[in-house]
């Protein structure tokens, strides 16, 4: 039962959805909750609520969040990803050697 008094259901099933995204995108990138707590300047217990979508992160949070695991921000509210496994369109790589940032899944190789 939703307990608070301006959140609706449609906000609920959001907020578990970026939850359920969040979590699968720190795991694809071998975070641990404190390590990713410790970037965001939070404590670790409230990353857990987040992935659990108990607590409705502002948009700041969703932001930042997403420079962290260094995803694009639709990522966190799709709810296909999970579904699909779509890792070669969420992430952005670096060039090695110019550190630009690219947005495939696919590091062109120097020859």
């Amino acid at each position: 039962m939703n307990t608070r008094a301006r959140r609706t259901d449609a906000a609920n099933v959001q907020n578990k959805i970026i939850g359920k995204n969040l979590r699968f995108i720190r795991h694809c990138r071998k975070m641990t909750l404190e390590r990713l707590a410790a970037a965001a300047g939070c404590r670790y217990q409230q990353i857990g609520k987040y992935e659990l979508g108990v607590d409705q992160m502002s948009a700041y949070r969703v932001l930042q969040l997403s420079q962290i695991l260094k995803c694009k921000l639709m990522a966190l509210e799709d709810f296909l990803i999970i579904r699909n496994y779509d890792l070669s369109n969420i992430f952005f790589l670096r060039y090695k050697n110019t550190g630009a940032i690219i947005n495939s899944g696919k590091i062109p190789t120097n020859k």
